[in-house]
């Protein structure tokens, strides 16, 4: 189970495995993440703007800009998946993630302006 906590200008992501909580190396909330297999694939803010999270996220009083990691809960090893902008895209506010089946696709929607989007994660890694 993925576990979000914040406060002001702060959000941490955990991990719950046998009743403790292991913090994972990059901050995001678990509403941006879904599992593949070991593997859980996130959007993480390159930035946190100030604000009180995740409640002013949620409400939409702040946005985010994310690029997609890929964070092995096993080795606690963070790796980049891709960047939008990277890829001539908008700059994203990610939410809604799931990850196909066969874990070689991923589905986002962009909050800012709520478009769909597919990465193939296969060319990613």
């Amino acid at each position: 189970v993925l576990v979000s906590t914040g406060g002001v200008n702060t959000v941490q992501l955990y991990v719950v495995r046998d009743g403790l909580l292991f913090t994972l190396p990059r901050a995001t909330l678990a509403e941006k993440c879904a599992w593949v297999d070991t593997r859980v694939l996130c959007a993480i803010p390159d930035a946190l703007p100030g604000a009180l999270y995740p409640d002013d996220w949620l409400l939409g009083r702040v946005r985010t800009e994310d690029r997609l990691w890929f964070i092995d809960t096993v080795t606690n090893v963070a790796t980049e998946v891709v960047h939008p902008t990277d890829e001539n895209a908008p700059a994203m506010d990610i939410i809604k993630v799931t990850v196909s089946a066969d874990g070689q696709y991923a589905s986002f929607v962009n909050k800012n302006d709520q478009t769909l989007w597919l990465v193939n994660l296969r060319v990613q890694e």
